[in-house]
């Protein structure tokens, strides 16, 4: 009873509807004898069977929106109730600093993508013919230095040779007899004696220096003599400054002994310095010539393959850092998602937002649906696709049609009573819906055309089973078990089997 009576209060036009029914039949009966009976012919017709379920009109689409990082809201486009398209941007963080970032990643994209372009077209002829130059220009250098290399070491000869034979031996012939210490005049003639033959090796060599190829032997050769004479003659020069004048050898003489070896000796620390310097200047020549040349073979070559690659990957580099600051920057803006209206704006220019606090919410315009819920002893009859009618309470009189379009797998506890969340949506827009009203579904979740139907209040239930009154051929009243599929939403019920359609049925009218 009490399942009956919330059946009847949900649905008080049904009610009405077998009221009225109800008050005919017995207006009916009276005027064909009062306490009698109606009869009834068993007719085809249309049965229809609905599920009323009341709930709220929603958007189909709801967001709410949110910066992904913290920062400072330079802009603000909209305002609650501002009619929005998908793509339109609502509400911007400051993005100065990432701007610039990405001008400079966009400077160094055309630097990188200029290179490998240049790079994979070769070397222009021009540039080659630079580089040409500067090979020859090494070239020249290289041989300036290897002349002056070569007169060095001439030099270092003619200096030595001098400083020996003409300076020094003046003193060993005319004075070494004269030096007081034995040891020291001994070394300054066996010095002497090896000095010479040093000499005459070294002139042969001198007459081949040009026809050398490679100098560095001659180089070492010389360096060794010129650091022997250097040696011999600084013993010279400790030998003669030994000296003191006597009846056979005199001052003047002396000091014309002492002027002559140390004119000697900085003769061949001249010569020493020369080529030392000479060397230097010939080994970097040498080195200069050489890059030169690998300069231009490289140029002349142009960019190996794993140049270009190398190239490549700086330009992919570049293009990377340029999509990361575009992200950034993308992610500095709210944009709407959804064609609708702004509901919510929580936020002004100048305010800082904290990442994940929601700034803006927008609302489907035009795509509206009803979310209802279905009791547990109704919800085996829906189904999604059926079709619905939908009457407003901000409407009375109207009806929209519509379907439903989900049913929710999992219950949904309400007070303790089990129900399933289901959404119907309108069949066509129209611009009076709104989100928040209050809805009636009726959902048609079986239709039967032409079955043979009769009202239920004619049917009596006794222990599950259905029992109609009939009057037989006899004329007599008769009681007949009956099977019942569809109840119908005007009242009626279907009657599967146990009546034929054309027959007669008894409905008992109680004082």
């Amino acid at each position: 009873m009490k399942r009956l009576s919330a059946f009847i209060k949900r649905r008080k036009w049904i009610a009405a509807f077998l009221l009225l029914i109800l008050v005919l039949g017995i207006g009916f009966a009276a005027a064909k004898g009062g306490n009698g009976v109606t009869e009834l012919t068993v007719e085809r017709r249309m049965v229809v069977q609905e599920v009323t379920v009341s709930g709220k009109v929603k958007p189909v689409e709801s967001v709410d929106l949110a910066f992904e990082k913290t920062g400072k809201v330079s802009t603000v486009t909209v305002k609650v109730g501002a009619k929005v398209q998908p793509g339109v941007r609502l509400i911007s963080l400051d993005s100065t600093e990432l701007y610039a970032n990405l001008l400079q990643a966009k400077a160094n994209l055309s630097s990188e993508s200029a290179k490998l372009a240049e790079m994979k077209a070769g070397t222009r002829s021009e540039e080659i013919l630079v580089y040409e130059a500067k090979a020859l220009n090494a070239e020249f250098a290289l041989s300036d230095a290897r002349k002056n290399l070569e007169d060095k070491l001439v030099d270092a000869f003619t200096k030595s040779d001098d400083a020996v034979r003409a300076k020094a031996d003046q003193f060993i012939n005319g004075a070494i007899a004269q030096v007081g210490d034995g040891q020291l005049k001994a070394s300054v003639e066996q010095g002497r004696a090896a000095i010479e033959v040093v000499l005459d090796e070294w002139a042969g060599i001198s007459a081949v220096i040009e026809s050398e190829t490679d100098p560095a032997p001659i180089i070492s050769i010389v360096q060794r003599n010129l650091l022997q004479i250097q040696a011999f003659l600084n013993k010279a020069g400790l030998a003669v400054n030994g000296l003191t004048a006597s009846v056979s050898l005199s001052q003047t003489t002396i000091d014309g002994y002492r002027s002559d070896v140390s004119t000697a000796r900085t003769n061949v620390n001249t010569a020493i310095t020369n080529l030392s310097t000479a060397v230097e200047k010939w080994n970097n020549a040498e080195t200069s010539f050489a890059i030169a040349a690998r300069e231009l073979d490289l140029k002349r070559a142009g960019s190996t393959p794993e140049a270009i690659q190398s190239q490549e990957a700086n330009v992919e580099e570049q293009e990377a850092a340029i999509a990361s600051i575009e992200a950034q920057l993308a992610r500095n803006s709210l944009t709407s998602p959804i064609r609708g209206t702004v509901t919510l704006l929580d936020v002004k220019p100048g305010e800082i937002v904290n990442a994940g606090t929601k700034v803006v919410s927008v609302i489907s315009e035009d795509a509206l649906e009803i979310e209802a819920h279905v009791s547990e002893v109704s919800v085996g009859k829906v189904a999604v696709a059926n079709p619905v009618r939908i009457t407003l309470d901000a409407f009375p009189g109207e009806s929209f049609p519509g379907k439903i379009i989900y049913l929710e797998p999992a219950e949904t506890i309400i007070d303790g009573v089990v129900n399933f969340k289901v959404k119907a949506s309108f069949d066509s827009p129209d611009p009076r819906l709104k989100s928040g009203l209050t809805a009636n579904v009726y959902i048609e979740t079986a239709k039967k055309e032409s079955v043979i139907a009769i009202p239920r209040y004619a049917v009596e239930t006794r222990e599950s089973k259905f029992f109609v009154n009939i009057r037989g051929i006899d004329g007599r009243q008769a009681e007949r078990e009956i099977v019942l599929g569809l109840q119908s939403v005007d009242g009626f019920v279907e009657v599967i089997s146990g009546l034929s359609e054309g027959e007669k049925i008894l409905v008992a009218l109680k004082k």
